[in-house]
Protein backbone atom coordinates (compact mmCIF):
# COMPACT_ATOMS: atom_id res chain seq x y z
CA UNK A 1 0.00 0.00 0.00
CA UNK A 2 1.13 3.83 -0.36
CA UNK A 3 0.11 7.04 0.22
CA UNK A 4 1.14 10.36 -0.68
CA UNK A 5 -0.31 13.79 1.25
CA UNK A 6 0.04 17.15 1.06
CA UNK A 7 0.47 19.30 4.51
CA UNK A 8 -0.22 23.20 5.26
CA UNK A 9 0.65 24.62 8.26
CA UNK A 10 -0.29 28.37 8.16
CA UNK A 11 0.53 29.57 11.30
CA UNK A 12 4.22 28.69 10.60
CA UNK A 13 3.99 29.46 6.79
CA UNK A 14 5.10 25.87 6.08
CA UNK A 15 4.15 23.45 3.41
CA UNK A 16 5.16 20.04 1.61
CA UNK A 17 4.24 16.66 1.09
CA UNK A 18 5.43 13.19 2.95
CA UNK A 19 4.67 9.52 1.21
CA UNK A 20 4.93 6.14 2.55
CA UNK A 21 4.77 2.84 0.98
CA UNK A 22 4.26 -0.47 2.94
CA UNK A 23 4.52 -3.95 2.59
CA UNK A 24 2.50 -6.75 5.10
CA UNK A 25 2.80 -10.45 5.42
CA UNK A 26 0.82 -12.77 7.74
CA UNK A 27 0.24 -16.27 8.17
CA UNK A 28 -1.82 -18.36 11.39
CA UNK A 29 1.51 -17.75 13.58
CA UNK A 30 3.75 -15.27 11.93
CA UNK A 31 3.32 -11.15 11.18
CA UNK A 32 5.63 -9.06 9.43
CA UNK A 33 4.89 -5.05 8.54
CA UNK A 34 7.52 -2.92 6.87
CA UNK A 35 6.99 0.85 6.10
CA UNK A 36 9.17 2.89 4.46
CA UNK A 37 8.41 6.69 4.16
CA UNK A 38 9.80 10.50 3.06
CA UNK A 39 8.87 13.96 3.28
CA UNK A 40 9.92 17.15 2.42
CA UNK A 41 8.98 20.79 3.75
CA UNK A 42 9.43 24.60 2.89
CA UNK A 43 10.87 26.46 6.02
CA UNK A 44 9.87 29.64 4.90
CA UNK A 45 6.59 31.26 3.31
CA UNK A 46 8.33 31.58 -0.36
CA UNK A 47 9.28 28.27 0.49
CA UNK A 48 12.96 28.68 -0.93
CA UNK A 49 14.36 26.20 2.02
CA UNK A 50 12.62 22.84 2.12
CA UNK A 51 14.14 20.24 4.88
CA UNK A 52 14.06 16.40 3.68
CA UNK A 53 13.47 13.06 5.96
CA UNK A 54 12.87 9.41 6.01
CA UNK A 55 11.42 6.79 7.85
CA UNK A 56 10.88 3.32 8.21
CA UNK A 57 8.73 1.09 10.73
CA UNK A 58 9.75 -2.44 10.84
CA UNK A 59 7.74 -4.94 12.97
CA UNK A 60 7.32 -9.09 13.01
CA UNK A 61 5.94 -11.60 15.56
CA UNK A 62 5.89 -14.92 16.08
CA UNK A 63 3.13 -17.39 18.37
CA UNK A 64 3.26 -20.86 19.44
CA UNK A 65 0.53 -22.50 21.37
CA UNK A 66 1.18 -20.99 24.36
CA UNK A 67 4.17 -18.58 23.77
CA UNK A 68 4.24 -15.00 21.12
CA UNK A 69 7.44 -13.32 20.62
CA UNK A 70 7.84 -9.92 19.02
CA UNK A 71 10.00 -7.38 17.64
CA UNK A 72 10.64 -4.13 15.86
CA UNK A 73 12.89 -1.59 14.47
CA UNK A 74 11.71 2.04 13.70
CA UNK A 75 13.84 4.82 12.83
CA UNK A 76 11.84 8.29 12.02
CA UNK A 77 14.16 10.97 11.22
CA UNK A 78 14.34 14.42 13.19
CA UNK A 79 12.78 16.20 9.98
CA UNK A 80 10.53 13.53 8.88
CA UNK A 81 6.73 15.18 8.98
CA UNK A 82 3.57 12.61 8.61
CA UNK A 83 0.01 13.81 9.39
CA UNK A 84 -0.36 10.91 11.95
CA UNK A 85 -0.62 11.93 15.37
CA UNK A 86 1.03 8.34 16.63
CA UNK A 87 4.19 8.83 14.48
CA UNK A 88 7.16 10.94 16.66
CA UNK A 89 10.11 12.65 14.67
CA UNK A 90 13.74 12.49 15.66
CA UNK A 91 13.27 8.87 17.16
CA UNK A 92 15.43 5.15 16.28
CA UNK A 93 13.91 2.50 18.62
CA UNK A 94 14.86 -1.38 18.89
CA UNK A 95 12.88 -3.69 20.80
CA UNK A 96 12.13 -7.18 21.64
CA UNK A 97 9.68 -9.00 23.82
CA UNK A 98 7.57 -12.41 24.74
CA UNK A 99 4.43 -13.16 25.91
CA UNK A 100 3.55 -16.41 27.68
CA UNK A 101 0.43 -17.62 29.12
CA UNK A 102 1.60 -19.75 31.45
CA UNK A 103 -1.78 -21.13 32.45
CA UNK A 104 -5.62 -20.46 31.23
CA UNK A 105 -5.96 -18.02 34.05
CA UNK A 106 -2.19 -16.62 33.94
CA UNK A 107 -0.13 -14.56 31.34
CA UNK A 108 3.46 -13.08 31.36
CA UNK A 109 4.62 -10.34 29.31
CA UNK A 110 8.15 -8.88 29.11
CA UNK A 111 9.38 -6.19 26.32
CA UNK A 112 13.17 -4.67 26.06
CA UNK A 113 13.73 -1.84 24.35
CA UNK A 114 16.59 1.12 23.46
CA UNK A 115 15.29 4.26 21.78
CA UNK A 116 17.73 7.11 20.76
CA UNK A 117 15.91 10.87 20.48
CA UNK A 118 16.73 13.81 18.53
CA UNK A 119 14.09 16.20 18.02
CA UNK A 120 14.32 19.02 15.58
CA UNK A 121 12.92 22.89 15.49
CA UNK A 122 10.92 24.23 13.18
CA UNK A 123 13.86 25.36 11.64
CA UNK A 124 15.22 21.81 11.19
CA UNK A 125 18.14 22.33 13.96
CA UNK A 126 18.40 19.05 15.63
CA UNK A 127 18.98 18.68 19.24
CA UNK A 128 20.95 16.93 21.59
CA UNK A 129 20.67 13.40 22.05
CA UNK A 130 18.24 11.88 24.64
CA UNK A 131 18.93 7.80 24.93
CA UNK A 132 16.60 5.43 26.98
CA UNK A 133 16.95 1.50 27.90
CA UNK A 134 13.61 0.29 28.80
CA UNK A 135 12.43 -2.96 30.59
CA UNK A 136 8.95 -3.59 31.12
CA UNK A 137 7.42 -6.72 33.34
CA UNK A 138 3.80 -7.63 33.50
CA UNK A 139 1.65 -10.63 35.12
CA UNK A 140 -2.07 -11.16 34.92
CA UNK A 141 -4.18 -13.23 37.18
CA UNK A 142 -8.00 -13.91 36.67
CA UNK A 143 -9.40 -15.07 39.47
CA UNK A 144 -11.32 -18.44 38.17
CA UNK A 145 -12.88 -18.73 41.23
CA UNK A 146 -14.58 -15.17 40.63
CA UNK A 147 -15.81 -15.03 36.83
CA UNK A 148 -15.21 -11.26 35.86
CA UNK A 149 -12.45 -10.52 38.28
CA UNK A 150 -8.26 -9.70 37.05
CA UNK A 151 -5.29 -9.30 38.93
CA UNK A 152 -2.49 -7.58 37.65
CA UNK A 153 0.90 -6.35 38.51
CA UNK A 154 2.88 -4.29 36.12
CA UNK A 155 6.71 -3.28 36.57
CA UNK A 156 8.19 -0.44 34.45
CA UNK A 157 12.28 0.38 34.96
CA UNK A 158 13.66 3.19 32.58
CA UNK A 159 17.52 4.45 32.23
CA UNK A 160 17.95 7.61 30.64
CA UNK A 161 21.27 9.41 29.46
CA UNK A 162 20.66 13.34 28.43
CA UNK A 163 23.75 16.04 28.42
CA UNK A 164 25.68 13.53 30.55
CA UNK A 165 23.00 13.28 33.31
CA UNK A 166 21.75 9.73 33.91
CA UNK A 167 18.38 9.24 35.54
CA UNK A 168 16.86 5.61 36.53
CA UNK A 169 13.03 5.87 36.54
CA UNK A 170 11.23 2.99 38.53
CA UNK A 171 7.29 2.47 38.15
CA UNK A 172 5.55 -0.15 39.52
CA UNK A 173 1.50 -0.52 40.12
CA UNK A 174 -1.20 -3.14 41.01
CA UNK A 175 -4.26 -3.30 39.57
CA UNK A 176 -7.31 -5.73 40.15
CA UNK A 177 -10.53 -4.86 37.95
CA UNK A 178 -13.87 -6.86 38.39
CA UNK A 179 -16.95 -6.47 35.84
CA UNK A 180 -20.17 -8.43 34.79
CA UNK A 181 -22.79 -7.52 32.85
CA UNK A 182 -24.54 -4.47 35.13
CA UNK A 183 -21.47 -2.70 36.19
CA UNK A 184 -17.38 -2.70 36.81
CA UNK A 185 -14.90 -1.02 38.56
CA UNK A 186 -11.15 -1.14 39.82
CA UNK A 187 -8.49 0.25 41.75
CA UNK A 188 -4.89 0.96 41.54
CA UNK A 189 -1.75 1.36 43.19
CA UNK A 190 1.69 2.71 42.00
CA UNK A 191 4.85 3.76 43.39
CA UNK A 192 7.31 6.17 41.47
CA UNK A 193 10.42 6.13 41.90
CA UNK A 194 13.07 8.42 40.15
CA UNK A 195 17.02 8.73 41.10
CA UNK A 196 19.89 10.33 39.10
CA UNK A 197 23.47 10.36 39.96
CA UNK A 198 24.42 12.99 38.66
CA UNK A 199 21.84 15.69 39.82
CA UNK A 200 20.78 14.48 43.52
CA UNK A 201 18.33 16.93 43.75
CA UNK A 202 15.55 15.86 41.30
CA UNK A 203 15.27 12.47 43.16
CA UNK A 204 11.60 11.65 43.96
CA UNK A 205 9.57 9.01 45.01
CA UNK A 206 5.51 9.02 44.43
CA UNK A 207 2.59 7.09 45.83
CA UNK A 208 -0.97 7.42 44.21
CA UNK A 209 -4.05 5.02 44.26
CA UNK A 210 -6.87 5.31 42.02
CA UNK A 211 -10.35 4.26 42.00
CA UNK A 212 -12.89 4.00 38.99
CA UNK A 213 -16.55 2.73 39.11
Amino acid sequence: SSLVDRLTDAQVGQSGSTGTVGFGFKTNQANLSLELGGSRKSIDEKGGDTLGDAAMLLDTAYAWQSVSVFAGHHNIGANYTSLSSNVTSGIRESFVGANWTVTPSITYGNRIGRSDTRPADLQGNVGDLTQTDSLINQLSYSVTQIPGLNVSLQDTRNWTEFQEINTRNTSTQLSTFYSNQHYSGGITFANGRQRSSNAPESNSTTDSADFNI
